[in-house]
């Protein structure tokens, strides 16, 4: 490798690492984002099942978590 080849590549380097880290003081900066808000929408449901209802009303006022688990998943 020629001087000239050697001066271009550190050159090179350096540049590439001041751009770097100026991108992550800027994503640093940033705050951070409630995925969970984005995605887990809260709210009334309703279901139901053999011509019987089940809605979210029915547990006003007590703490409760809904699942619904697959037993087989192609993927």
């Amino acid at each position: 490798m020629s001087k000239a080849q050697g001066i271009v590549f550190s050159l090179s380097l350096i540049i590439v690492g001041v751009l770097s880290f100026k991108l992550y003081q800027q994503s640093a900066q940033k705050e951070p984002e409630d995925v969970k808000a984005a995605y887990l929408t809260a709210g009334d449901f309703m279901l139901e099942s053999g011509g019987e209802t089940f809605s979210s009303k029915t547990l006003r006022g007590q703490p409760y978590i809904l699942y619904f688990g697959f037993t087989s998943c192609p993927d």
